[in-house]
């Protein structure tokens, strides 16, 4: 999903600390996000090429930030979560394209938190969303957790 660098462009980047819903205008548009207070990320409708970075500024903890899609539509992919303590566990989910299209409602929100055993959330963990048709967003998250990750539920329904 990533691409390669590409000197003399700028990426276009937006800040966000609140409840939004982005727009198609919004792809390929780094969001930087202060999850220091729980709200919900809402993307539009999934559209085939649609693509979003979420870069973390500020992590967040018990407030549980959130990306939501709209009805119908799911995530699939990989999330990778890695304790920040010396001993760096991780553990990953992996949530396949049948098994999130199949039911939808199941795999239709991730859930952030930086001190959970299931998820992660802190300064510069990223997360890559990209719209491969008109039904799922596949998702690329590397997080970090204070806690030490065992079963990673980041996609999950709502």
């Amino acid at each position: 999903m990533a691409r390669p660098f590409q000197g003399g462009t700028m990426a276009n980047v937006e800040a966000i600390s609140s409840a939004t819903t982005l727009s198609k205008a919004d792809s390929n548009k780094v969001i930087v996000v202060d999850a220091s207070t729980g709200f919900t990320l809402t993307l539009p409708a999934c559209q085939k090429g649609l693509e979003y970075k979420i870069l973390f500024k500020v992590g967040g903890t018990d407030a549980a930030m959130k990306i939501a899609v709209t009805a119908g539509d799911a995530f699939f992919g990989r999330v990778q979560v890695q304790d920040n303590n010396n001993d760096n566990q991780t553990a990953m989910q992996v949530v396949t394209y049948a098994t999130a299209t199949g039911s939808p409602g199941s795999y239709d929100v991730m859930t952030f938190d930086g001190d959970a055993t299931t998820s992660g959330c802190a300064a510069g963990d990223i997360v890559e969303i990209v719209a491969i048709d008109d039904a799922a967003w596949a998702v690329n998250a590397l997080l970090t957790t204070t806690g030490t990750p065992s079963s990673i539920a980041v996609i999950a329904g709502s």
